[in-house]
């Protein structure tokens, strides 16, 4: 899968200069990363404002904040590639990156800058694709059939760790035994007599399912893009596009016996697929882009809002990105927006006055009771509210538990009112 290593691109985007430091462009590090070149030059330049979380750990280095500004236009340092790398391979949550991954642990091995002179060259191993066409053959029925040593590179995984599941008397008891089993591939024997010849490509669909989300800690990213594109084209139009031309090869050789040479097999055409729609990569590059540059912006009244908010924005950015999936978009965005509309505040009476301009919580509470909203409880218990709500104040407010910040952690209960009273004190009418 050339997408995981685009390195052979980003060598032209290498420069070593005379003292022979090594500096990356910012769009031969999104190549070598596999993130957007946006998303890097939005981290280098919030470092004079609110620095994101990239920025802070550059910063934590010793590169100060005018040399990641101009690190968008000279170049990228080998020292800040590598926080770069490692940030996107382990540290950036649903942005992390397999290429960012294989590059960090590559800066590990040979350190950085080592590593990039390499890359700038011609004889790189991290240059050599990964040639996954090699490892998947066509059978005469139409079945794709791929290596074990090919689905295990497809799954993000070492080739052992599938040869024990197939081999060992135990691989009946584990998560992907049950997944082969609900699909027909049943018994370890039969597994090790069946897949020694190669993985059918139904039961390869299982695999990467389960590498993808039922493996747990063992989940890769590998596996989860994988399936992302057998989603779009499906398994067996993607192992004939690999493929390139249909091949077609018997399971088993004709006996060297036999006087006459079998028929030559006709080759199988793949159906017409649809346009392909654009690949998950595409889709998480687009999302990621749009969270990444509102990242410093604070849009909403809290972190839950704001959160919400900035979602629904990445998302619309999706939708205008790649129109033919906006409509399967549309249910994730119209959630987004009844869960934040759906999200009631309650405030202060102290709140409420430096809404309405710095009127004390006192004046609030006063007016709240003239209109009918609230009645003072007298005499009321430790711990109890000063104020309860009328019959026509419940509907606008709640009594919630409040712990004190004075280090006796005592717990009491106040009263607090939504932000349609805030609408009732300036006079206009309640929805």
């Amino acid at each position: 899968m050339s997408k995981i290593v685009p390195f052979r691109k980003a060598a032209k985007e290498i420069n070593v200069r005379e003292d022979g430091s090594v500096f990356v462009s910012v769009v031969g590090a999104a190549q070598l990363t596999g993130v957007t070149s946006e998303a890097i030059r939005h981290s280098l330049r919030s470092g004079k404002q609110k620095p994101s979380k990239l920025a802070k750990k550059l910063i934590g280095q010793g590169i100060d904040t005018g040399s990641l500004a101009a690190m968008c236009e000279e170049g990228i340092t080998h020292e800040a590639m590598a926080v770069i790398a490692y940030y996107y391979g382990h540290e950036a949550g649903q942005f992390c990156k397999p290429e960012a991954k294989r590059l960090s642990k590559q800066f590990d091995k040979d350190g950085a800058k080592a590593t990039l002179l390499k890359l700038k060259g011609v004889e790189s191993e991290l240059q050599q694709p990964v040639k996954i066409a090699d490892e998947i053959t066509i059978s005469e029925d139409g079945v794709a059939i791929v290596s074990i040593r090919g689905a295990a590179r497809l799954a993000g995984v070492d080739d052992k760790a599938l040869r024990k599941h197939f081999s060992s008397a135990d691989s009946v008891a584990n998560k992907l035994a049950e997944m082969l089993e609900a699909k027909g591939f049943t018994g370890a024997d039969a597994w090790a007599k069946e897949f020694s010849q190669g993985i059918p490509d139904q039961a390869l669909g299982v695999i990467l399912k389960y590498y993808a989300y039922e493996a747990g800690a063992r989940c890769t990213e590998e596996a989860k893009q994988t399936c992302g594109l057998f989603f779009d084209i499906g398994i067996r139009s993607f192992c004939y596009s690999v493929k390139g031309m249909v091949e077609v090869k018997h399971p088993h050789p004709a006996p060297e016996q036999q006087p006459e040479l079998p028929p030559a097999p006709e080759l199988i055409q793949p159906e017409p697929q649809p346009a392909i729609a654009p690949s998950i990569d595409s889709v998480k590059e687009v999302f990621g882009a749009a969270m990444g540059m509102l990242e410093s912006v604070q849009i909403g009244g809290t972190p839950q809002q704001d959160k919400n908010l900035k979602a629904q924005a990445a998302v619309s950015a999706v939708q205008a990105h790649c129109p033919q999936l906006a409509p399967a978009f549309e249910p994730v965005l119209q959630l987004l927006k009844q869960s934040v509309a759906s999200k009631v505040v309650y405030l202060t009476p102290t709140t409420i006055g430096e809404m309405l301009g710095g009127i004390s919580a006192r004046e609030v509470n006063k007016f709240l009771a003239r209109i009918g909203l609230q009645v003072r409880n007298h005499n009321h218990a430790k711990g109890e509210p000063a104020w309860l709500p009328t019959e026509a104040g419940a509907q606008y407010s709640k009594i919630l538990p409040v712990t004190s910040t004075n280090g006796d952690m005592t717990t009491y209960q106040c009263l607090r009112w939504s932000e349609q009273v805030v609408k009732l004190v300036k006079g206009e009418a309640v929805a």
